[in-house]
């Protein structure tokens, strides 16, 4: 969970090692812009990604949720 945290760029690989997680929160950060690709992929037990009040935003790469077999929510 990641809360008032005060991350611009979650990058590539981000979470890489944690293949064990099922549920990531993103929330209260107003200075993440931009969320890069692969930044969630190949986390075979992931089944929720919420991102909420990260109103600065601005990008997500289309290849940032690659090879999650269990995601529910998003």
């Amino acid at each position: 969970r990641f809360v008032l945290t005060k991350l611009r760029v979650i990058q590539k690989g981000a979470f890489s090692g944690f293949g064990d997680l099922e549920k990531i929160e993103i929330s209260q950060n107003d200075v993440l812009e931009v969320i890069e690709a692969d930044v969630f992929s190949n986390l075979p037990k992931l089944h929720e990604i919420r991102i909420e009040k990260a109103n600065n935003l601005l990008y997500i790469n289309p290849e940032a949720f690659q090879n999650l077999p269990n995601l529910q929510y998003l």
